[in-house]
């Protein structure tokens, strides 16, 4: 079978399960980023469960009265029932349970492209064990009661899954671009530094936030941004470099006539994100780390992170691999 004979019907359930996986692995991100903001981490103390139940009580009266004892075998303390911090947390996880379904559907429709793209199918494949290996993190994370390594290692693994999901989208939105043979070099070179620089950002971003968390419990709000350490101004300079680095960048893609119109319209997101993100770290440092900020914050640098992957896609697609010989052949 050619490429040709796949049905435009599969191409396009992929691209539908594709935007919509996309959309479910920024809610997961925004959901857990409320969670953490919101104090809500162990508002259910055990997994997949929460207080051992499908659908979680919405008063204590329906627990028993030594809930505490029964989960306290798990960790070293359990909180008081809060319902909010409860409904919160498993919101989360519902959110997680429909990006494992999503992806799990996107691979059942890749299935007739076994013969046309293997590449396309293994990657889904590779996305489902990834989710897969994020809910057994999560597990993990719940059974530490929030250790902030693996909380680290948590987010790490939401992007790959965030990469992996771009990719797939990208590679049936974009499956009959044509290469283009004299695409400048150095742009593909400039997005892969500035991809490396916001995965940076991210986790120093991440890094601080653990400094906050530690924060809250010695000294006030008010006092927190005064006391954080190095992390935080490295956090702030990378900030400046994000900045400069994609506003060279933007000019760049705009100079070349080259570059598809898919490629500019996501540097225009990276760009607004970068602003809005900055914005709101401003608002953050200047307002006591404001705990409703906090979650746009993480989640415009995660838009901004998965539109440079997508960037760099394109980037691949339209440079060489090889080099080309002055009679026109590949070398």
């Amino acid at each position: 079978m050619r490429p040709q004979e796949v049905p435009a019907k599969v191409y396009n359930r992929l691209a539908t399960i594709g935007t919509i996986t996309l959309i479910l692995v920024y809610l997961v991100i925004l959901a857990g980023s409320v969670v953490r903001a919101s104090g809500a981490g162990m508002g259910c103390p055990d997994w997949p469960k929460c207080f051992g139940r499908l659908i979680p009580p919405t008063d204590v009266s329906q627990l028993p009265p030594n809930y505490k004892e029964i989960y306290a075998e798990d960790h070293d303390a359990v909180e008081e029932f809060n319902a909010t911090k409860t409904w919160t947390e498993y919101i989360n996880r519902l959110f997680g349970a429909a990006l494992g379904l999503s992806i799990l559907v996107q691979l059942l429709f890749a299935l007739p492209l076994y013969k046309t793209d293997k590449w396309f199918l293994g990657f889904s494949f590779l996305n489902l064990i990834g989710i897969g290996f994020q809910a057994w993190l999560g597990a993990v994370v719940v059974s530490s009661a929030l250790s902030p390594v693996k909380i680290t290692i948590h987010m790490v693994m939401a992007l790959v899954v965030l990469a992996l999901c771009a990719l797939l989208l990208f590679r049936i939105q974009n499956r009959d671009l044509k290469p283009h043979t004299g695409y400048p070099a150095i742009i593909r070179t400039t997005l892969l530094v500035a991809l490396i620089l916001s995965l940076v950002q991210v986790l120093v971003g991440t890094q601080v936030r653990e400094e906050v968390d530690v924060l809250l419990d010695q000294v006030a709000r008010s006092e927190i941004v005064a006391k954080l350490g190095f992390s935080f101004g490295i956090h702030r300079l990378l900030a400046l470099f994000t900045f400069i680095i994609n506003g060279w960048l933007m000019h760049q893609i705009f100079m070349e006539n080259a570059s598809p119109i898919g490629m500019r319209r996501w540097m225009l997101v990276v760009m607004g994100c970068i602003l809005v993100s900055v914005s709101s770290g401003l608002v953050l440092a200047g307002n006591d780390l404001l705990a409703m900020a906090q979650p746009l914050h993480l989640l415009l640098a995660c838009i901004m992170f998965g539109g440079q992957f997508t960037l760099f896609l394109y980037a691949i697609k339209l440079t060489p691999r090889k080099a080309v010989s002055h009679e026109g052949h590949a070398a």
